[in-house]
């Protein structure tokens, strides 16, 4: 323990690695966010349909019926513009002229009929209307009448209410810059930059533990018993560590995640896959590190001294071997974590790991498809590429101060 607390690059990693711990579990639980949570923006887009004229004629059937007939020109004004209609026509009776405001519910039109008794009006009456449609006001001019016997006419007044002119489109909130709302930023499809760097740092680190965990069940297992019984064993295990050796990594991974896009799993449950496959295909390096050392302890003395005594092969296994090669478990698991992670990463830049809308570090940094993105949008792939930096380093420098600290030559 002194020997790993007097290597301040190990004590450095460690505080590193403990503080990313707390960024990635504990951080998402004070986030107002999640990581698949998009963010939209609302756009405004304004127009008027106003009524640019009328030609309008009533006519009066012998039942006392109506007929109606009109023509109407319709098109698009300038904000905040007034418009007008003027009309020729009847003059409704006295107690019509003194109109003042007409109001509707929006976009309700309503018509009036008025009965003119024998007066013709020979000026023009200008109805006024506004843009916003909250006002219609109605102007009349009282001059200029003269009497008509036997004259049946109709004015027809109608009551405009405009429609809302607001066209609201909520388009994606993305690439937008740190801002107080979003402190690193959204990504290109419109999420909060800072929640998906916790969640993502989240899915690295448990992918990277769960392959750790994989690979030295079945590395060690494989080794020990390769290197404790030796033979025919032995050979079999190491040619099939060779077999696992050869396998092309990278076009094993594009092949298997060809197959769950054509099986159509889950985003959620392709993870799991993932960490299996992972660790499928690493235990290789882990089973002939084990071996070798078991193959150097089994000459040791004091395993000759249990030979000798004849203890149970389990009792020589757990008692005398395990516990002699567990510094160099620990120390390769260190090691390998930051492997791994820089592993899931480079997979998930390819498109085969981690796949959207979950977040890793690896499918982060692989928003950057364009010099544009690179250059104009630094927030999007920085960050994850720093955290995946840092935390590689980390897992390095704590285990290097393991090895150092388990070494025996280390002591003084």
């Amino acid at each position: 323990m002194r020997r790993f607390i007097r290597n301040k690059a190990a004590v450095l990693g460690i505080t590193v690695l403990i503080a990313m711990i707390l960024f990635c579990f504990i951080g998402p639980l004070l986030m107002p966010y999640t990581e698949t949570e998009l963010f939209y923006m609302a756009k405004e887009q304004y127009t008027m349909i106003t009524d640019q004229g009328s030609v309008i004629s009533f006519i009066k059937e012998i039942d006392d019926s109506y007929s109606y007939y009109g023509e109407k020109t319709y098109g698009k004004m300038k904000t905040r513009s007034p418009f007008a209609e003027t009309t020729k026509g009847a003059l409704s009776s006295i107690e019509d002229r003194d109109l003042s405001s007409i109001t509707s519910k929006k976009g309700d039109v309503k018509y009036y009929i008025s009965f003119i008794n024998g007066v013709k009006k020979s000026e023009q009456a200008v109805v006024a209307f506004y843009e916003d449609g909250t006002t219609a006001l109605n102007v009349l001019t009282d001059s200029g009448y003269v009497t008509i016997n036997g004259s049946w006419e109709y004015h027809l007044m109608e009551e405009i209410r405009m429609t809302d002119p607001r066209i609201v489109n909520s388009i994606l909130y993305v690439k937008a810059p740190p801002s107080k709302n979003h402190l690193l930023g959204t990504d290109q499809g419109g999420r909060d930059m800072l929640t998906r760097l916790m969640y993502g740092g989240r899915v690295s680190l448990l992918v990277g533990l769960c392959v750790v965990i994989v690979e030295l069940l079945i590395g060690v297992t494989l080794g020990g018993i390769a290197g404790y019984y030796g033979g025919k064993i032995d050979m079999i295990i190491m040619r099939m560590v060779e077999i696992f050796y050869a396998i092309p990594f990278i076009p094993l991974m594009l092949i298997i995640s060809s197959i769950m896009l054509q099986l159509r799993i889950s985003p959620a449950n392709k993870i799991y896959y993932i960490m299996i496959v992972m660790g499928v295909l690493y235990w290789a390096s882990v089973a002939r590190m084990i071996r070798g050392q078991i193959l150097s302890l089994r000459e040791m003395e004091y395993m000759q001294a249990a030979e000798a005594l004849g203890l149970r092969t389990s009792r020589k296994i757990f008692k005398h071997l395990i516990p002699n090669v567990m510094p160099l478990i620990i120390v390769m698991a260190t090691m390998d974590l930051g492997s791994i992670i820089l592993t899931e990463s480079t997979m998930s830049f390819l498109g085969v790991g981690v796949a959207a809308p979950y977040a890793s570090w690896g499918n982060m940094v692989s928003a950057v498809t364009t010099s544009t993105v690179m250059k104009n949008n630094p927030w999007i792939w920085i960050p994850p590429g720093i955290c995946i930096l840092v935390t590689v380093l980390a897992f390095n420098f704590v285990g290097d101060g393991l090895r150092d600290a388990f070494d025996p030559k280390m002591k003084r």
